[in-house]
């Protein structure tokens, strides 16, 4: 028993000794984040913001999108009530051929305060670079006509009386940033090294936009009494056109690690980092992937 105590307290003292020579070292090879301070830099690389083909132009082929109903009330001269006719039109869109990138060129810059050789307190705000969208739109809009007897009874079938088959080139971005407010842990190692985590919250906007451009297509019609069709070209009269802006914002969690390296006889860091957002509701996750540079103001 005694033997395997006294083995244990030498394993401790080993240990103990290898962990106080890492985090303890001398310190003018301890990362410059470790001493007491204010410090500031810039990170930049590559960002990914996680949409989805959909995400955006989804929203542009639900524009418009849905069943509407007019009906018109027909009278003599007399002001007496003879029937009615309702027509209704359906629309809807398919989306061909979706297109996205959402990984492109970032950064962020920041300031923070080291209090302790472990602790500091950081302030960052991070443009993600554009996401682009495209796809083809195809849009299905049906007008039916039904005439209705002065008591709401149908007094005929409904009759297509128009149909609309119309292309569109669907464009669109997502321009993105974020503030975020963190604690950061940091375990100073020897030669100049030290690793560290982050976590705490962002205050993230998106803001998106989608253009459309709609090429020639066909309308047909239907003669209700003469029930012969029609086929005519339409033209589009407005090339490209805003179809839809929206900024969403909200307050996500957010973490990340890195590894920075003290240069020599200087108050200058340098680091390889990976920042994170935690996405929620109609905003995805945000990655930034970077390697930066801060200058600690002994």
């Amino acid at each position: 028993m005694l033997k395997k105590s006294l083995l244990t307290a030498s394993i401790i003292s080993a240990m103990g000794a290898l962990i106080s020579n890492i985090a303890f070292a001398d310190t003018k090879y301890i990362s410059t984040y470790c001493k007491p301070g204010f410090y500031a830099g810039v990170q930049g690389g590559i960002t990914n913001t996680f949409y989805g083909p959909s995400s955006v132009l989804n929203q542009a082929a639900s524009n418009g999108a849905g069943t509407t109903v007019a009906t018109t009330n027909f009278y003599n001269i007399s002001n007496v009530f003879l029937g009615s006719t309702v027509t209704s039109t359906d629309s809807y869109t398919t989306l061909l051929h979706q297109n996205v990138r959402d990984i492109g060129i970032g950064g962020r810059v920041f300031a923070g305060y080291q209090f302790i050789p472990y602790l500091a307190a950081e302030l960052g705000f991070t443009q993600y670079g554009k996401t682009d969208f495209s796809a083809i739109g195809l849009t299905n809009s049906n007008t039916f006509a039904q005439e209705l007897s002065p008591t709401g009874i149908p007094s005929s079938n409904a009759i297509l009386v128009d149909g609309t088959n119309t292309t569109t080139n669907y464009s669109g971005n997502v321009t993105e940033n974020a503030i975020d407010l963190v604690a950061k842990g940091t375990l100073p190692l020897c030669y100049g090294f030290g690793v560290y985590v982050k976590a705490g919250a962002a205050y993230v906007e998106s803001n998106r936009y989608i253009n459309s451009n709609a090429e020639p297509g066909t309308t047909t019609s239907t003669d209700p009494i003469e029930t012969n069709t029609t086929t005519t070209t339409y033209t589009n009269t407005n090339n490209i056109a805003t179809l839809y802006t929206k900024t969403y914002q909200a307050f996500l969690p957010t973490y990340g690690a890195g590894i920075d390296y003290t240069i020599p006889k200087t108050d200058i860091d340098v680091d390889v980092s990976w920042s994170h957002v935690q996405g929620a509701g109609a905003i995805p996750n945000a990655d930034l992937w970077a390697l930066g540079v801060a200058y600690k103001f002994a």
